[in-house]
């Protein structure tokens, strides 16, 4: 069993990707993993813009996908979003939790525009 995930695990997410990306993007390609994998995805945003993409029900502590988001989608605290297979998303804030929240519509995990 092992030996499959290792063989297709690559497969689930695209690769790391080396260009900065917006978050949309980052949200839309997670949203298609998770869809894939018939399980929820934690898509972690650090404030410096680096993300990771974890199955939520694995094992492992190693990401399924990481790179870093554009200079302007940069967010001033880190959260985290658990994406459903459905496409809706949860909102995990780390620190204080008042004030900022990333500018998502929960229910169909889209950014919204200002």
């Amino acid at each position: 069993m092992g030996l499959a995930t290792a063989l297709v695990a690559p497969a689930l997410l695209p690769p790391a990707q080396e260009r900065p990306a917006s978050l949309q993007r980052v949200i839309a390609d997670v949203q298609s993993s998770a869809l894939r994998r018939g399980e929820p995805m934690l898509l972690r945003v650090d404030r410096d813009g680096a993300w990771s993409a974890h199955g939520a029900s694995s094992d492992t502590e190693e990401p399924l996908g990481a790179g870093a988001l554009e200079e302007d989608a940069r967010p001033p605290q880190p959260f985290t979003l658990r994406i459903a297979p459905t496409g809706s998303c949860g909102l995990e804030l780390a620190g204080d939790t008042t004030g900022w929240r990333p500018p998502l519509d929960l229910l169909t995990c889209q950014v919204l525009r200002p």
